[in-house]
């Protein structure tokens, strides 16, 4: 059972099935127990960050599974390029409670 109704939208490598064509989790498609699958989690960049979605990409090719980096900030990723730090990073970092960002991580790994 999802402890989030928030659909999660993630980027996938390896070309798993699963995901919608917007890169979304399907909620109702389980991967094949046979596949090993990776949830990597992007740093306050991202999942959109060029440097997360390579580093996901070298690992399903290293590793021969499937990696999905979902989004935990739903869209509202820090600014690339500017560095993390002061009260303005504070406020956006008080914007994604743990609690909730947890959820999307379980929500993610029982997709």
């Amino acid at each position: 059972q999802s402890r989030s109704s928030h659909q999660i939208d993630a980027y996938e490598a390896a070309g798993a099935a699963g995901l919608d064509p917007w890169g979304r989790l399907a909620k109702s498609r389980r991967v094949n127990a046979e596949r090993h699958v990776l949830v990597m989690l992007a740093d306050v960049y991202g999942w959109r960050s060029a440097a997360m979605r390579s580093a996901a990409d070298r690992l399903a090719r290293e590793c021969g599974a499937i990696t999905l980096v979902p989004d935990l900030f739903r869209g509202e990723s820090w600014p690339g390029g500017q560095p993390p730090g002061g009260d303005v990073y504070e406020a956006w970092r008080r914007g994604h409670p743990g609690d909730r960002v947890a959820a999307d991580i379980e929500d993610t790994v029982r997709a």
